[in-house]
């Protein structure tokens, strides 16, 4: 169900981040479909909002026209949770 009045979106960090901040994506696309598309044009029509949230991301960097990512920066397998809670405004 849409809700026309949430203007804003806050995530609040638990002591499980460990440096690592969570993330979200609001799009009117799935992965699926942004990954078959070449160029944005070829998107089809939508009729929802996906909310994609994500307990870490990783650095910048893909070996693919640069250097990977600096290990520092490179996200590990590790067990992750994340709360999520809507309330009123």
């Amino acid at each position: 169900m849409r809700r026309s009045g949430a203007d804003w979106l806050r995530i609040d960090t638990g002591p499980d981040a460990a440096g690592r901040l969570p993330g979200f994506t609001l799009t009117p696309h799935t992965a699926e479909e942004v990954d078959r598309a070449a160029h944005p044009h070829e998107l089809p029509p939508s009729s929802a909002t996906r909310l994609y949230l994500d307990a870490a991301q990783n650095g910048l960097g893909s070996r693919a026209c640069g250097p990977d990512v600096w290990p520092a920066q490179a996200l590990a397998p590790r067990a992750a949770s994340l709360r999520l809670r809507f309330a009123p405004g």
